[in-house]
């Protein structure tokens, strides 16, 4: 129901429009949802993310003076990865470079991969239908990948429809073929690939974090993690709990939002009984005067407003740390599980609230819990930290490493099941293979295996259409019966230190 509310907005259309379109039992149970979950966003006075795109668009539409000043204020406007702008975005776009045509944009039809959030590529490919008197600079060479993993690329993207050709060519080295392993099932797979990280390494002086191994969805990487985890190979799986996702952030976090919101009732369910104080739920509007009379939420209330009077004259790290001395919270977190991890997390919360504190106050409150909300819905890579890079694809985009695995290449995982049956899904998955193979600079593996055990079920599906895409003449085909690290050798050989 999140998605579809979601998926309303990034379309422009409200609770009512929406209420007016809907034919079926779920869409009319969503749009009494939606009206539900709008009203109790303005009652909070808050905004999702959808709504800051919608709304802003709709002020624009509805409101000529207003539009009228945002175009006068910003007569230029650039617009990085364009391939990935959903109708919302298309619209504010246009409406505001729709006085002075003064737009520029970036972005690659082929790396269009998030029409699951809404984007919708035919924007950069009409572009130039729209704008019949723009110029168009290609941008061909590629400097990143050798001259067979970007052919390989080349020739499986070449197969989609909903393209425009271009000649990407480079001037790196012819490099190695891309190596096409077949495994006996997923622990053959994740053998394999283990053996050629370590092989890399002894030979070529790698690093761990130079290697990624990429896949469809994240219930893949189970295998992958099993064989590492085996002989001790460290690695880190991008995109799972990330930083600001943490409990212990999202506490503090809330506070700050309270602080900075008294109106946020969603912050004040999640901080009202931690630590614990005695209280258990916000009372509503009609019960809060009784409640109030109760020292516990009576101490509770004279903290916030305590904290919220700090707010206009300390820095925000120092907000912060009065937060956490007043409630007791790093005893309070301590006493939690991993408690010495959770208060490490707290520390760093600091080196990034630091960067605020030159903000007179509250200002540097606002611009913090600004730029938090944008990182809680981003991926982030520790490409400082020596691990193998474990992700999905989508994860992957706009990184580059110089070995590449990209396991489960079969029909119905890679392109995915639910893609073999629509020929724009089907494409947005070769899309997504070729955003795959691109992120690889010097070796590129592909695999698929013969069996497979995924979701609990032995599963048995061809190799994945994208292989056989592939000239025979920069392919190097590798199987199981190959000599790599066998399986008793593999058992039986002692993790490495890898420091």
């Amino acid at each position: 129901i999140q998605e579809t509310i979601s998926s309303a907005k990034n379309n422009l259309s409200e609770p009512k429009e929406y209420a007016a379109q809907a034919t079926s039992y779920y869409e009319e149970t969503t749009a009494r949802i939606y009206m539900v979950y709008q009203d109790k966003l303005k009652n909070n006075n808050a905004f999702d993310f959808d709504d800051l795109l919608m709304q802003v668009v709709l002020l624009l539409k509805n409101t000529p003076s207003v539009l009228e000043k945002y175009q006068k204020r910003w007569q230029y406007i650039l617009v990085d990865e364009y391939q990935d702008t959903n109708f919302a975005q298309y619209a504010l776009i246009s409406l505001l470079s729709e006085k002075h045509k003064n737009i520029f944009v970036v972005g690659d039809f082929d790396q269009s991969i998030y029409k699951w959030r809404g984007a919708d590529f035919r924007n950069i490919l009409n572009f130039e239908h729209e704008h019949p008197d723009c110029r168009v600079i290609v941008l061909e060479e590629n400097y990143r990948s050798t001259q067979n993993i970007l052919a390989a690329a080349a020739q499986v993207i070449s197969k989609n429809l909903e393209r425009k050709d271009k000649n990407l060519w480079t001037n790196n080295p012819t490099g190695a073929p891309i190596v096409l392993y077949e495994a006996l099932n997923e622990k053959d797979e994740g053998k394999f690939i283990v053996s050629e990280i370590r092989k890399l390494i002894a030979e070529f002086k790698l690093r761990l974090s130079d290697f990624a191994v990429l896949y469809r969805t994240n219930a893949q990487s189970r295998a992958v993690e099993e064989a590492f985890l085996r002989v001790g190979l460290p690695y880190k799986v991008v995109g799972a709990t990330k930083f600001y996702d943490r409990k212990e952030i999202k506490d503090l976090l809330a506070y700050l939002r309270i602080i900075h919101n008294p109106n946020d009732l969603l912050s004040l369910e999640r901080i009202i009984n931690v630590p614990p104080r005695g209280l258990r739920q916000p009372p509503t509007a009609n019960q809060r005067p009784i409640l109030k009379k109760l020292q516990a939420w009576e101490n509770f209330n004279n903290l916030l407003d305590e904290l919220r009077q700090e707010n206009k004259a300390l820095p925000l790290t120092g907000l912060l740390k009065l937060i956490i001395e007043k409630t007791k919270y790093e005893d309070y977190i301590l006493g939690q599980e991993n408690g010495e991890a959770r208060l490490e997390n707290i520390e760093e919360i600091f080196s990034v609230t630091q960067k605020f504190d030159a903000l007179p106050p509250p200002d540097g409150l606002g611009a913090f819990l600004e730029e938090a909300a944008l990182l809680q819905n981003s991926d982030e890579v520790e490409t400082e930290k020596n691990l193998v890079n474990l992700m999905t694809i989508h994860c992957a985009k706009g990184l580059e490493f110089s070995a590449v695995f990209v396991v489960g290449c079969e029909e119905g995982i890679f392109p995915h099941s639910k893609s073999l049956l629509d020929k724009t899904q089907t494409e947005e998955e070769r899309r997504l293979c070729y955003v795959g193979m691109t992120r690889a600079k010097n070796l590129l593996y592909l695999s698929f295996a013969e069996k497979r055990l995924f979701f609990g079920s032995l599963i048995t599906n061809p190799p994945s259409r994208f292989l056989s895409e592939i000239s025979e003449n920069i392919v190097l085909v590798r199987h199981s019966s190959d000599k790599y690290l066998s399986g008793q050798e593999f058992c039986e050989t002692p993790p490495e230190d890898y420091s």
